[in-house]
């Protein structure tokens, strides 16, 4: 599965790295393309706040897994989508790439709608046990992780996630 690229929004990176698991992106994908918008996020905005996980994520950048790409305006408008959301889409119409990582709600559903691929964090980490990259408990320690972490996930999702990983 190593021979995909995907496009990425800021919130799958940023909670990935805080629960110690964005480097496993490397074992589902081989580029993991930002926009601008996404990397002044994530990074930039990410040191200014002295956020720990920026420099894990800075490393990333460095070494070329995860790539800047300069973006047109997007092409569509809607309302709730922020513009880098509409950006990140855009991006994977440009270039052309099916994966999307992204939580936002709006933005997962319009991704779907153009037939993009997108991948949420909590699923990103339930690929990770599939794949087996991590064990079970690992799975159930590291979405209890995003959620004291700040990531929103409902209970039924968390329940979803784990039933899938028993069955």
């Amino acid at each position: 599965m190593v021979s995909l690229k995907a496009v990425s929004n800021s919130t799958p990176l940023i909670y990935l790295a805080k629960v110690s698991k964005l480097n496993l992106l490397k074992k589902l994908f081989n580029e993991i393309i930002v926009s601008e918008e996404v990397y002044e996020e994530v990074v930039l905005k990410g040191k200014e706040r002295g956020e720990p996980e920026v420099y894990v994520i800075s490393d990333f950048f460095e070494e070329g897994f995860i790539q800047k790409e300069e973006t047109r305006r997007p092409k569509r408008k809607s309302r709730g989508l922020h513009e880098a959301e509409l950006k990140a889409i855009g991006l994977c119409e440009e270039e052309k790439i099916g994966h999307i990582l992204v939580d936002d709600k709006e933005a997962f559903e319009l991704a779907k709608l153009l037939g993009l691929e997108p991948w949420r964090t909590s699923s990103i980490i339930l690929k990770f046990f599939e794949l087996g990259e991590i064990d079970y408990h690992e799975l159930r320690k590291t979405l209890q992780d995003l959620s004291s972490a700040g990531y929103f996930m409902t209970a039924e999702v968390y329940e979803l996630i784990l039933g899938r990983a028993r069955s």
